[in-house]
């Protein structure tokens, strides 16, 4: 699968929807930046497409993400 274009053309669409989406974003990450400083942690919980774990490493290249796993149902 081609996760690259699969969430690029995700993003287009949400665009459509919420067209200040990327200044949501924008905002959130000028937030945490004096808060947690540009070496974050982000940890990756797997809850959706990864876009804002992407736009999260982008903005603060020393920042560092580790997927986080859904362990399998317990029988």
């Amino acid at each position: 699968m081609d996760w690259t274009g699969w969430q690029q053309r995700w993003d287009a669409q949400q665009q459509s929807y919420l067209p200040d989406r990327e200044e949501r974003f924008t905002a959130v990450l000028n937030a945490v930046e004096p808060a947690c400083g540009r070496a974050l942690r982000v940890p990756d919980l797997a809850g959706g497409t990864g876009l804002i774990t992407r736009r999260v490493l982008a903005r603060f290249p020393v920042a560092t993400s580790r997927k986080r796993r859904r362990s399998a149902p317990s029988r």
